[in-house]
């Protein structure tokens, strides 16, 4: 009998600690001088997707004249700076991974010292990769309009069965967000679960400006238009373990798969020339690992084969996708940074 009134003590305890800084933030307000823009990153540093859409919106924020735009995001010493530089940083990792009210009051204190709010809700609105994290997601989002921060939520795409907590959430925002989906799909899904005004437009990576930055970038491009201009084909391509992660001997098929079917197209047509490119670095995601056994498993054509450096921007990946003929690609983000260049993509 102890544990359960100890568990429930403790919830109680939480909650009204909770409701007492939501309070103090909308006795307070946003500040009648804060200038500038908070944005929240879509996850970890890692994804070149999410790279792409954090240096794309805060180029934006820029050209629209906006000089002061900092950055939440799940710890201040990530490495996000190469798609910033940014005015300021908020850890919020916490408080999105476990609930920690320190770091949620600590997000309280400083989103009412800007006038504006952006959260990029990429894939991680619905409770696909954690439920909990997708809920505090969208209580920050609640959290700054209540307090009378201009929030928008943006460029996010929603499944049509999500988690019953991160739909919950969803349901329970504050009105006066305003909601931004990246395609139509989503769009509509949204307001049928809810009832509320969404708008539609393009993923904020079209924008993205392609950018050769690194030797090995430049080296690799020159490459590729050498290919192309003795009139070669140039084949991008990626693969993505993660959606098989779950499958017995998913990735290892996977790799199979690319393997057989590029070493068949190198084998039948000498004028074709393949590039390898990386688009999610997290270990966790397989993806380094799974495009290294590739390659060697083409090791019989090496000539005609090379990766972009693993340290590459998603910028400079753009710059070196716009180089192929075609790109085969597992990455939705690797997708648009080819389309916005006019190479036509299979995935």
């Amino acid at each position: 009998m102890l544990k359960p009134a100890r568990a429930w003590w403790r919830a109680r305890r939480r909650a009204r600690r909770r409701a007492a800084i939501e309070a103090e933030v909308r006795r307070q307000g946003s500040r009648p001088s804060a200038e500038g823009v908070l944005v929240l990153a879509p996850g970890p540093v890692g994804s070149l997707g999410d790279e792409a859409m954090l240096r794309t919106v805060r180029r934006v924020l820029r050209e629209g004249g906006e000089s002061r735009i900092g950055l939440a995001s799940f710890t201040t010493d990530e490495d996000w700076e190469r798609a910033g530089p940014w005015t300021a940083r908020v850890a919020v990792g916490d408080w999105l991974s476990r609930g920690d009210l320190s770091q949620y009051a600590t997000f309280a204190r400083a989103v009412v010292q800007y006038r504006g709010f952006l959260v990029l809700g990429a894939d991680v609105l619905d409770g696909a990769y954690s439920e909990i994290r997708s809920e505090g997601r969208l209580a920050l989002a609640s959290l700054a309009a209540a307090a009378g921060v201009h929030t928008e939520i943006v460029g996010f795409s929603y499944r049509d069965q999500p988690g019953p907590r991160a739909l919950r959430a969803l349901r329970d925002l504050h009105p006066d967000v305003v909601l931004r989906a990246r395609e139509a799909t989503s769009a509509a899904r949204v307001r049928a679960h809810t009832g509320r005004t969404v708008h539609e437009s393009a993923d904020l990576a079209f924008l993205l400006e392609p950018e050769l930055a690194s030797d090995e970038g430049r080296a690799l491009a020159e490459w590729m238009e050498a290919a192309r201009g003795r009139g070669d084909t140039v084949l991008g391509f990626n693969l993505n373990p993660s959606p098989v992660r779950g499958e017995a001997e998913g990735p290892t098929r996977l790799v199979d798969a690319y393997g057989r079917a590029l070493g068949a197209l190198l084998e039948r047509d000498p004028g074709l020339v393949v590039a390898g490119f990386i688009h999610d670095v997290r270990s966790e995601h397989g993806e380094l690992a799974a495009l290294a056994e590739v390659v060697r498993r083409l090791d019989p054509w090496r000539d005609r084969v090379r990766t972009a450096p693993p340290a590459a921007s998603a910028a400079e990946i753009k710059a070196l996708a716009g180089r192929t003929d075609a790109v085969l690609s597992g990455r939705m983000h690797l997708a648009i940074a080819a389309l916005g260049s006019g190479v036509p993509v299979a995935a």
